[in-house]
């Protein structure tokens, strides 16, 4: 049943009515989400705000990067940092919805888009992921380091899907291995695994800061002793 489905999906013929469909569909749904949760009070202004201004070092990060000289293949400074940093404070559910915000301004960029499977898995699904980092937040010992872990797993394993099933076409003739998933590994080791290193070394250097953590763990107290505080008026 599973290969019947992925043979479905990987026969989808791709057009711009194809594309507008499914931008208007992931609009909508954001916005759903985005009104649900605003009812509940489970995001409030400050989270709004901060989000915002999240997403917006994100892109201007995005910039400053190094290409590998790979198709596409590039990397940045602390880029997804600020997002980590977001889901820490605000919560997974508010890191995976800035992150989704990023991940589809990023796609307007420089996008390269060869299928909405492909689309989905290289800017979707790794860059909301990243919000995966937020489920660490009340660990005792490095919370924003272990966070940062989650947030590279969530964004190498849909990159490694995609490169092995969608863009192993570029494998240059004389790789040594012809062999998609091992030049897709290839390809994550010169490019996304050293992005995120390089965030899980910022995100090391400011478990270190006792400045820094200071502010985001007030932030955290004061989002969950709210969230506590409209559970209990829910409850009542």
């Amino acid at each position: 049943i599973m290969n019947n489905i992925l043979s479905m999906l990987l026969d989808v013929e791709i057009n711009w009515v194809f594309y507008t469909v499914i931008s208007v569909m992931v609009i909508l749904g954001f916005l759903a989400i985005f009104f649900i949760s605003r009812r509940r009070n489970s995001i409030g202004t400050r989270a709004l705000v901060f989000g915002a201004v999240t997403v917006a070092i994100t892109v201007v990060l995005n910039f400053l990067k190094i290409d590998t000289g790979l198709y596409g293949g590039s990397i940045t400074f602390f880029r997804l940092l600020p997002l980590v940093i977001y889901s820490y404070m605000f919560g997974p559910s508010c890191g995976m919805l800035a992150g989704l915000c990023y991940g589809l301004l990023d796609s307007m960029f420089d996008p390269s888009v060869v299928h909405p499977v492909q689309y989905l898995l290289d800017y979707a699904l790794p860059f909301c992921f990243i919000g995966l980092a937020g489920f660490a937040r009340n660990f005792k010992k490095a919370p924003l380091v272990i966070g940062t872990l989650f947030a590279m797993a969530g964004r190498i394993i849909p990159a490694f899907i995609a490169g092995a099933t969608f863009w192993a076409s570029y494998m240059p003739s004389d790789f040594p291995v012809q062999n998609a998933w091992i030049y897709s590994f290839v390809y994550q080791c010169i490019t996304t695994i050293p992005d995120m290193l390089i965030v899980l070394i910022g995100a090391v250097i400011l478990t270190f800061s006792k400045q820094a953590m200071g502010y985001f763990n007030k932030i955290k107290d004061q989002e969950d002793s709210k969230n506590q505080n409209v559970e209990k008026t829910n409850a009542a």
